[in-house]
């Protein structure tokens, strides 16, 4: 089978990238076949779980500030399609967006599936082919083109496979296949996911949640800081704060670096307004039991927790001096772990084809003719709209270039 231009992934990249294809063909009054070999039994399947089912699709903010990897790179990719125009493109195939009131922005149904089929239902409506259930074994470059899985042979090629956050078998193939063709890999880790943290953490704490300064460490070094809920678990901690921290986490993590984290666990409240409160109640509750005392400021299983970590007995009164207090209150408010690892699930993947090794229009530079999309690509985005907005602003990029050079 032939066609112009074939795209590996119907995820948000890959579509984008059939869509702005077979549009910027149509500027120039071309006929461009496009075809999307998608691995699922469905296209855009991610897209349905993003935002909770709600699909945060872009933001307010979109720089390189909120970018890890390759950054330089994404900086020119959104200097060629800024995300306005991208924002113009959704409302054009019907879905407007709005905003949260944080910057993050939704589509104004809140439905991820209404983009899944708005990208679908404009790829049909354009003549885009999506054969799906197919899997890529073998890419082969050819004279003037490329040979997939020995049966599709085009003139230009898009890899938008993605990586294998949400799926069960952690499928690595698509790092293995950018590697074949001679695209340098900077070695894929899972990302925007949780942190394992070591022995001393207190499993008892599962399920609290509690809002949190978290501080991540390099030795004494704080490299990382953001405030909003945690959410504690069987063997870490998770929420997005977390989430974010392990942008920078888990490349170091895989580098072997030795990294902790401080919780803020009272971030509202001072040292000297914790230690007047603790003074207070302690000499006014003598004679009840210390586990019934600050379940105002605390859930109770870190209450219980920091009286643990200086010795008190739950069932026993707080003391009233100064040189208990003070140690109480230093663990009502601060909790420090090591990290050990990250946890599954990632909402994403890290590392990718490397930025010396493709153009300023996501080209490669060995393979001309063959681009590379999406998560394949060494960027990766904090929560927030941030990834979404590089998927589909990379794909509308390489699909405008490969039609571009056809033209």
């Amino acid at each position: 089978m032939k066609t112009d231009i074939l795209i590996i992934g119907g995820g948000a990249a890959g579509l984008c990238a059939a869509i702005e294809a077979k549009r910027c063909a149509a500027q120039y009054n071309r006929a461009l076949s496009v075809l999307v070999l998608e691995r699922e039994k469905f296209p855009a399947k991610k897209i349905l779980a993003t935002g909770n089912g709600r699909c945060n699709l872009a933001n307010q903010k979109i720089t390189p500030d909120y970018y890890r990897g390759e950054t330089m790179l994404a900086e020119k990719v959104y200097a060629q399609i800024p995300p306005a125009e991208t924002l113009a493109f959704f409302l054009q195939i019907g879905i407007p967006t709005v905003n949260d009131g944080s910057g993050r922005l939704y589509p104004l149904s809140r439905r991820a599936s209404a983009v899944a089929d708005a990208l679908i239902l404009q790829a049909e409506q354009l003549g885009v082919q999506i054969q799906n259930d197919c899997t890529v074994q073998t890419i082969t470059a050819v004279e003037n083109g490329f040979l997939i899985n020995g049966s599709y042979e085009t003139k230009r090629l898009i890899l938008a496979a993605g990586s294998p956050a949400g799926s069960k078998n952690g499928d690595m193939h698509a790092y293995q296949m950018l590697r074949e063709m001679g695209i340098a890999v900077k070695e894929p880790y899972p990302c925007l996911c949780g942190l394992q943290l070591d022995r001393k953490y207190p499993r008892a704490l599962k399920g609290v949640r509690q809002i949190c300064r978290l501080s991540l460490r390099l030795g004494e070094k704080e490299i990382f800081t953001d405030t909003g809920e945690v959410q504690f678990n069987e063997t870490g901690i998770s929420g997005i704060p977390v989430l974010q921290s392990s942008l920078l986490a888990s490349p170091l993590l895989q580098k072997g670096h030795r990294m902790s984290v401080l919780l803020d666990l009272l971030p509202a409240v001072g040292e000297e307004s914790l230690y007047t409160a603790l003074k207070n109640r302690s000499a006014q509750m003598q004679g009840f039991a210390a586990e019934r005392l600050f379940t105002g400021y605390l859930p109770k299983p870190l209450w219980l927790y920091a009286l643990r970590q200086c010795g008190l007995s739950p069932a026993d009164p707080l003391p009233t001096g100064k040189k208990q207090l003070l140690p109480l209150m230093q663990h009502m408010k601060y909790a420090a772990w090591s990290v050990c690892g990250t946890a599954e699930p990632a909402q994403i993947y890290g590392g990718g084809a490397m930025a010396s090794a493709l153009s300023e229009q996501l080209e490669s530079k060995k393979h001309p003719g063959l681009y590379v999309a999406g998560e394949l690509v060494n960027v990766q985005g904090f929560c927030g709209g941030y990834n979404l907005m590089w998927a589909f602003t990379s794909g509308r990029l390489c699909g405008q270039s490969a039609a571009q050079s056809l033209a």
